[in-house]
Order: structure tokens, then sequence, then C-alpha cells
């Protein structure tokens, strides 16, 4: 199942390895430098407007989302429970 992360981009919910919070990254050293090593890797994509909110990490890549993290775990959430729901309705 996709999620939106920002942008109109999709993204696969089983690809999501961490999504991590970039709101109080002025307050922590070791976010910041997360987050500018996830900048300066040739696998980022940057979905924030120069507000990120989110960073969201997988196999393949890393994404910078002005979506709250909150949001994005939510939205994952629910499409597990959908997925979930689906297939349990096919196995009855």
């Amino acid at each position: 199942m996709f999620i939106h992360i920002g942008e109109d981009f999709p993204m696969l919910v089983n690809d999501i390895i961490y999504i991590f919070n970039c709101s109080n990254i002025p307050k922590n050293k070791e976010g910041m430098k997360l987050l500018e090593e996830a900048r300066k890797s040739s696998n980022c994509v940057d979905l924030s407007r120069g507000k990120p909110t989110t960073l969201v990490v997988t196999d393949t890549g890393k994404y910078i989302s002005r979506i709250s993290s909150n949001t994005i775990l939510k939205r994952s959430r629910q499409r597990i429970n959908d997925e979930k729901l689906m297939i349990f309705k096919t196995l009855r």
C-alpha cells in the first residue's frame, strides 16, 4: 500500500524503515547532523520546500518532508490496517 509523504510523492508503507521528527532538530546537534548528512546524500529527495518537518528513511533513500511525522505515521498505520482488513475479507 502507498502513502503520500508530500508533494504528491507516493511511498510504499513496507519500504519505510524509520520516521524521524525534525521539528526539534535546532535543539539537537545529533539531529542536525543526521539531517545535513541526509541532504548531502545522493539518494535524498527533499520534498520540504525549505521547511523540513520529517525525515523518512527507506532501504533505497531518504526523504525530507514538510508533513508531520505523526501524520505520516498515522497514514502508514491506516494503510496497514486497511491491508489487513482486505486480506481478512478475502479469506472469508
